[in-house]
């Protein structure tokens, strides 16, 4: 009943609360230890993902991929269970451009959700999986999956759900280019999160937007929606949302001319990111890093910045971010 009240909680933005919950939780499982059935056992499982949950909520993605894997660990024969775990170790492979691992990791997911029967959890990995694939894939197959996706949620009842889904086809409308649209899904989904007290989903909504104003150089609506993100963020302990709110501020303060400011964001987010061993993250920062020196005339410091960019083309695989720090060395 703890673990999964902790999850629900963590659901509403109650991190702090909803952790404190899931390590009462565990505690009375170990106590157990010794004469837990397998029911008992699988429920053991789950609080360990409940918390890996939490932790990803928070932005600690070591922390949460250690708990998934000790969660796998744990399960005996509980593919629901297991389908989970890889669900958001996909998640997690994803977020820090380990697109490979990510493919991987979803594919199992979906298998295993499909397996019983669970057409939700095979919905979402599959559109996730799908979204993996959109530097590379049909953009017009992409639409119709997370159309069809939005669907199966609105007919399950699963608004968290439908409200990623949303965010998810307005990341491939900004794709394309196509910023009302991509703008239009990402405030529907703004006020389903909200509607139904989603924090996470919000945060997530409101970066997005912050991102396709600044790129479509509207840059107050930009500052408005950074400036919600951090709040929100900042509000459940999120951890990472919060480093990618500062990072977009930190570029739109560079072209303001705060230079002091814009640097100190930065070097914060650069060393969060590394902290969580996010090359992806660390490549976008150190590329714009670089450009915020290059612009001040500081040639050799933009150059290492670039240099280190560099060393991580290979391990990342994402052709954006190789071609843009390809461009800056030259």
């Amino acid at each position: 009943a703890l673990s999964q009240l902790g999850r629900a909680q963590s659901a509403s933005g109650n991190n702090d609360f909803a952790q404190r919950q899931l390590t009462q939780a565990l505690s009375l499982f170990k106590q157990h230890e010794d004469d837990r059935n397998t029911i008992a056992t699988n429920a053991y499982g789950e609080a360990l993902t409940n918390f890996a949950e939490v932790s990803y909520s928070k932005g600690n993605f070591v922390k949460s991929s250690d708990q998934l894997d000790s969660a796998l660990k744990v399960f005996q024969n509980y593919r629901k269970g297991e389908a989970r775990v890889h669900l958001f170790q996909g998640y997690i492979a994803g977020s820090i451009g380990e697109i490979g691992r990510a493919v991987a990791e979803l594919t199992k997911a979906a298998d295993l959700y499909r397996s019983v029967n669970d057409k939700n959890g095979e919905t979402v990995a599959r559109t996730t999986l799908e979204l993996a694939h959109a530097g590379i894939g049909d953009e017009s197959r992409l639409i119709e999956v997370h159309l069809n996706a939005i669907k199966v949620f609105q007919l399950t009842g699963d608004q968290k759900s439908e409200a990623t889904a949303l965010n998810l086809l307005g990341s491939t409308y900004e794709f394309l280019k196509k910023h009302d649209l991509a703008i239009a899904h990402f405030q529907e989904s703004l006020r389903l999160s909200q509607e139904i007290g989603s924090v996470d989903g919000a945060t997530a909504s409101a970066l997005q937007l912050a991102i396709v104003y600044e790129t479509s150089e509207k840059i107050d609506q930009a500052l408005d929606y950074y400036e919600r993100c951090l709040k929100l963020a900042r509000s459940v302990g999120n951890a990472r949302d919060e480093v990618n709110a500062l990072n977009g501020l930190a570029s739109i303060y560079a072209g303001q001319g705060r230079h002091k400011l814009a640097a100190r964001l930065y070097q914060k987010t650069l060393k969060f990111y590394e902290s969580i061993s996010d090359l992806r993250g660390q490549s976008r920062v150190l590329n714009a890093y670089g450009d915020f020196l290059l612009q001040r005339g500081e040639k050799s410091e933009a150059l290492d910045l670039y240099s280190r960019a560099y060393g991580f083309i290979e391990k990342v695989d994402q052709p954006g971010i190789s071609i843009t720090t390809l461009y800056n060395l030259a």
